[in-house]
């Protein structure tokens, strides 16, 4: 009875769900991937190559067949792994790149900018292509300031948001001297119509008179 018991307790291998590749959780995927072999039992090297290459969708399985037609003939899961991850990664970077260029400065300081931008990206990009997205969204006076700096990132949001302040006081001083400007515009243009209206009712009665 043990003995049955024994053997049956060995070769139970329990139905478990793969994990789901993403793209934006490449990592998380082969850390759980791991567990999901050991509780399974698969060791063999070509199973979890071909484990791995039949949960890549369809679509992205085309654009990667060069790279799995370059396959060693030994450690073929090592090296698939270490691909996904590459080009998963840089996949995730690009896409991530194209939104922060899309996100738009605002009425938002710009270190607050910069802070929702670092959160956007979490651990994905490196600070110095965080820096340099963040430079290319901020206004051209403002570029060239940051730019010729060469102070660490903190120093460089508080120039920028600085610079940003004068700048917002300045457009502030002169839309008061617009609308100054413009009021008294509309003042004399109200004051030449009235004297015109005048006068023609003048002319108006004098024609009447000397009929």
């Amino acid at each position: 009875g043990n003995i049955l018991e024994n053997a049956t307790t060995q070769h139970f291998v329990p139905r478990l769900p793969l994990p789901q590749m993403r793209e934006d959780t490449i990592e998380a995927y082969f850390y759980s991937l791991n567990f999901w072999f050991d509780a399974t039992g698969i060791v063999a090297d070509i199973t979890k190559f071909n484990i791995v290459l039949a949960s890549v969708p369809p679509s992205k399985l085309m654009e990667l067949r060069t790279i799995v037609d370059a396959a060693p003939h030994t450690n073929k899961y090592g090296y698939i792994r270490a691909k996904l991850l590459e080009n998963f990664t840089e996949s995730q970077q690009r896409r991530l790149q194209r939104v922060l260029r899309e996100m738009p400065l605002g009425e938002r300081r710009p270190s607050s900018f910069y802070n929702e931008m670092k959160r956007a990206a979490g651990t994905t990009l490196s600070e110095s292509i965080l820096h340099d997205l963040w430079i290319t969204q901020l206004p051209t006076y403002t570029q060239a300031a940051i730019i010729a700096t060469n102070v660490p990132i903190v120093e460089k949001l508080k120039i920028a948001d600085s610079i940003t302040e004068s700048i917002k006081l300045r457009q502030g001083d002169c839309s008061e001297l617009c609308t100054v400007q413009q009021s008294t515009d509309q003042d004399l243009r109200a004051e030449i119509a009235a004297l015109k209206q005048r006068l023609d009712q003048v002319v108006s009665d004098n024609v009447h008179r000397f009929r």
